[in-house]
């Protein structure tokens, strides 16, 4: 069985390949992986993937390489592993490609497999189902984790969508049109960075333009 998707991911290429790496949050993204561990860093995994296709339930210890590197580009993988009380063997290849586009990541996903033993008597058409049951799902969890980022890599792409929210609701002064300063989303151009580059600045300078919006946070130091 084969599945292939093309999905947007709204943080850049470089967030995304770091979230690509973070074993934790991948588990949580991964439909039926109840844990996974590293081995050998950034070479080979443990992992566990419990999924029921029609009848059969399974629980399969994986052995995952990663056979393909290319930073912020492309990541191959390759896992394997047996069931030995149900007589299931899953043989996977996942290749994931990234690129940019619009302001956003493009992710390709070519996901190739293999089922032997027990599984193989459900037939080729409810293994491709639930494979690309498996990956839509993947898709969807990744794009909701990578939403969860509130770094400076991310654009602040949650805080971007709740101001315009707030400016499109009923008795909101609206998001402004093209104009200096003035639209909500849009870079600006970092005044220190020069210092930034070259090192000479210490601490990050804080911005005030017109019309900003501030807000304060009063921590107790006995909270």
């Amino acid at each position: 069985m084969r599945v292939t998707r093309e999905l947007a991911v709204a943080v850049s290429p470089g967030a995304l390949w770091a979230l690509l790496w973070d074993v934790p949050r991948m588990v949580a993204c991964v439909p039926g992986c109840v844990e996974a561990r590293e081995v050998e860093a950034h070479r080979r995994y443990a992992a566990r993937l419990t999924q029921k296709v029609g009848p059969i339930s399974l629980s399969v210890p994986l052995d995952v390489e990663v056979t393909e590197v290319e930073p912020e580009r492309r990541l191959a993988l390759q896992a394997r592993g047996r069931d030995p009380l149900v007589g299931a063997e899953i043989v996977m290849r996942v290749t994931l490609d990234l690129d940019a586009r619009d302001g956003e990541s493009v992710l390709r996903i070519d996901a190739e497999g293999r089922v032997l033993g027990t599984l193989g008597a459900l037939g080729h058409g409810a293994i491709q189902r639930k494979a690309e049951e498996s990956v839509d799902e993947f898709g969807a969890r990744l794009r909701e984790a990578a939403r969860g980022n509130l770094c400076r890599c991310t654009g602040y792409k949650k805080l971007v969508d709740a101001i315009v929210a707030c400016g499109a609701a009923p008795g909101g002064d609206g998001v402004s049109g093209p104009g200096p300063l003035r639209v909500v989303g849009q870079s600006v151009r970092r005044v220190d960075a020069l210092e930034k580059v070259t090192g000479r600045a210490r601490y990050v300078t804080d911005l005030e333009l017109p019309g900003m919006l501030h807000a304060m946070l009063v921590r107790s130091p006995y909270a």
